[in-house]
């Protein structure tokens, strides 16, 4: 038993170009359809604590492109589509300014659950800092708008 978890952990890592942070085992899926998610949502964001710590629209797209995040006075951050399946979705943006830390660059990786017009999801920063604030989870959810 421990021999076959140990060779799935390999065969995934294996499977990982170097500089990768997705394993080749996880693309972007075809068999399933992002039309789920497509819209305009305003989403609104909370800390590990449930503080309100801001908000943003997630546009969507039924396909893998044109995905962006809107922030007012800014122009649209691009998002990227890694993987989806199901009621699932990940996405990533960066490295870009950070809303919540102006002048700090940071990358995010974002799970985000379909529920009708609802969408609930989780997201981690990883701030261009050293030290224990480099990191930081947020919780979101958003309601559908378009």
């Amino acid at each position: 038993m421990r021999f076959s978890i140990v060779m799935v952990i390999v065969g995934l890592l294996g499977a990982c170009k170097p500089g990768d942070k997705t394993p080749a085992s996880m693309p972007v899926s075809s068999s399933t359809s992002l039309a789920p998610f497509a819209g305009t949502w305003q989403m609104s964001e909370f800390s590990e604590q449930g503080d309100s710590v801001g908000a943003f629209q997630l546009v969507a797209t039924s396909d893998t492109s044109g995905w962006h995040t809107v922030v007012p006075n800014r122009p649209p951050i691009q998002r990227r589509v890694v993987a989806f399946g199901g009621d699932s979705v990940v996405n990533e943006i960066g490295p870009f300014e950070s809303v919540l830390r102006p002048g700090v660059q940071v990358r995010t990786r974002e799970v985000f659950h379909v529920r009708g017009d609802t969408l609930v999801g989780s997201i981690v920063a990883h701030y261009s800092l050293r030290g224990p604030d480099s990191l930081r989870q947020i919780r979101t959810k958003g309601i559908r708008r378009r």
